[in-house]
C-alpha cells in the first residue's frame, strides 16, 4: 500500500500538481489523496485509473501501479502492441470486473460479459467475461481464441447488435441471439439447459460523450417477467459507470491497444 502511495506522489510531483488540484480533477474529497499517498488508505482500482489519467501515465507506468510484471512477456519476444493489449485486458479485469461481480451478486445473475464497440470498423470485441457458472461452462466448452477477434456488426443477427444499433436495453429468453460473438444454436441450447438460464439481458454502455461504447450481457436463471422496471433502471445506472470506466481506458490506451488487430 505504501509503495503505491509513494509512486502516486512521485507522479503528481512530476506533473507539479497540488493534492487539491488532483482531488478536484478526480472528484475526490479533500484530504483523501494525502491519505492515499501516505499509505493510510488503499485506493480503489477506479481511483488509480483516474489518477493515471490525470498524470498522463504511459501503459507501462499504469501497469506498474497495478503490480503487473511485463518482463516475462518482453523476454518471450512478444510485440509491443501485444503487451499493451495484455495490459488493457488486465486493467479491464481489475476495474470493470469488480463492478460486474458486484452487479451479479446484487441482482443474482450467474454470468456476465463485456463486449466493447469500435466504431471505426463497426465491430464488437469480447474484452471480459466473468467467472460466473454459465460463463465458466462456456469458456471450457465453447469459447476459443477466435471469440476475442473483431466481430463485425454487419455479419450479426444478435440482440447484442440491436442493443448497440438501437441504443437500448434488451431482455430476452433466447441466449443464442443475445451473445456476441454469436453462438451456434446447439451451443446456446446446451448452455441454457445445463446452467438453467431462462433469461439474458443486454445493456448498452456509453462513453463520456454519450456514444455507445459497448454492451454488457448478463444471464440469469430467473424468468423474463421477473426483470422489472426498477431493476432495469438500476442496471442502466450501474452500466453507465462501466461505460465511463471504458471511456477512461480509451484515454489511457490508444484505440489500437484496446482493439488490437
Amino acid at each position: 500500500m505504501f509503495r503505491l502511495g509513494r509512486k502516486l506522489r512521485e507522479y503528481r510531483m512530476k506533473r507539479r500538481l497540488s493534492q487539491l488540484e488532483v482531488e478536484l480533477a478526480i472528484g475526490a474529497s479533500t484530504g483523501s489523496l494525502s491519505r492515499i499517498e501516505s499509505g493510510q488508505v488503499n485506493p480503489t482500482k477506479e481511483t488509480v485509473l483516474s489518477l493515471a489519467d490525470v498524470y498522463k501515465l504511459t501503459s507501462a507506468e499504469t501497469a506498474d501501479l497495478f503490480g503487473i510484471e511485463l518482463e516475462e512477456f518482453i523476454l518471450q519476444g512478444d510485440k509491443l502492441n501485444s503487451i499493451k493489449s495484455f495490459l488493457s485486458d488486465q486493467i479491464i479485469k481489475f476495474g470493470v470486473g469488480q463492478k460486474l461481480a458486484y452487479l451479479e451478486k446484487m441482482f443474482g445473475y450467474n454470468g456476465s460479459s463485456l463486449s466493447m464497440y469500435n466504431p471505426r470498423n463497426e465491430s464488437l470485441y469480447l474484452k471480459y467475461y466473468s467467472r460466473g457458472s454459465a460463463i465458466r461452462f462456456a469458456e471450457r466448452f465453447i469459447f476459443n481464441r477466435n471469440s476475442y477477434l473483431a466481430q463485425p456488426i454487419r455479419t450479426q443477427t444478435t440482440l447484442t447488435k440491436l442493443s448497440v444499433i438501437q441504443n437500448r436495453i434488451i431482455v430476452s429468453r433466447s441466449v443464442k441471439r443475445m451473445v456476441s460473438p454469436p453462438m451456434k444454436a446447439y451451443e446456446a441450447d446446451l448452455i441454457q439447459r445445463v446452467m438453467k438460464i431462462r433469461c439474458a439481458v443486454s445493456v448498452p454502455i456509453h462513453n463520456r460523450r454519450g456514444e455507445v461504447a459497448g454492451v454488457v450481457n448478463l444471464s440469469t436463471s430467473r424468468e423474463k417477467e421477473e426483470i422489472n422496471e426498477i431493476e432495469i433502471n438500476a442496471l442502466r445506472k450501474m452500466c453507465s459507470q462501466i461505460g465511463i470506466m471504458c471511456s477512461d481506458l480509451l484515454s489511457i490506451f490508444s484505440s489500437e491497444e484496446i482493439f488490437p488487430n
